[in-house]
């Protein structure tokens, strides 16, 4: 009987930590976002041809076809 009841107490207690860690919020910050490195983009190689929209050469084994939408 005693284990039973030890069982659902320690069942409670690991979804009440789960249900805390997920009310945290998306990223798990806290929300102060000031500890937080700052991730610059690293810059194109210069060797890699662009023109227009295009980004390398024509006559690549691999076509990469990016659709976005910021909406």
């Amino acid at each position: 009987m005693w284990r039973y009841v030890i069982a659902v107490g320690l069942a409670a207690v690991v979804v009440a930590v789960l249900i805390a860690l997920l009310a945290r919020g998306g990223d798990g910050d806290g929300g102060d976002g000031g500890d937080r490195p700052v991730i610059l983009p690293s810059p194109r190689p210069a060797d890699i041809a662009q023109e227009g929209h295009l980004l390398g050469s024509p006559a690549a084994p691999v076509t990469v076809i990016e659709y976005a939408d910021f909406q």
